[in-house]
């Protein structure tokens, strides 16, 4: 295992980068001294929302001057941290034939028009 991620505590200023470490599930690393030092440390702990986790190759988004750990994360573990940190699709809203024609009647009488 080499340094495949990032341990690191976002404090509520700052916008949610990375996961959770809660949510992307069990990880070895977690049960380790030096995690645990540091959680500890710092008086969170690991189901705490500040304690993020993020890919080795996405480090320049951790913001500048928190505190940073590398882990080493099995393949396995690296795929679920790249889930969990991937962004999420928006979907798209197609209204059907019957919704298209409510919304214009009801622009339309809201409107004030009558229909012929």
């Amino acid at each position: 295992m080499a340094d495949d991620a990032f341990l690191f505590l976002l404090h509520e200023r700052h916008p949610r980068l990375g996961a959770a470490l809660a949510a992307v599930g069990d990880l070895e690393c977690s049960e380790t001294p030096a995690v645990h030092g540091r959680l500890q440390a710092h008086g969170v702990s690991a189901s705490s929302e500040e304690v993020r986790i993020l890919p080795f190759d996405a480090a320049e988004f951790i913001p500048e001057g928190a505190e940073q750990l590398p882990i080493p994360l099995s393949p396995d573990e690296t795929v679920r941290v790249e889930q969990a940190c991937a962004p999420r699709s928006v979907p798209t809203w197609r209204p059907t034939e019957a919704a298209s024609a409510e919304v214009w009647s009801t622009a339309v009488t809201n409107a004030g028009c009558t229909q012929r």
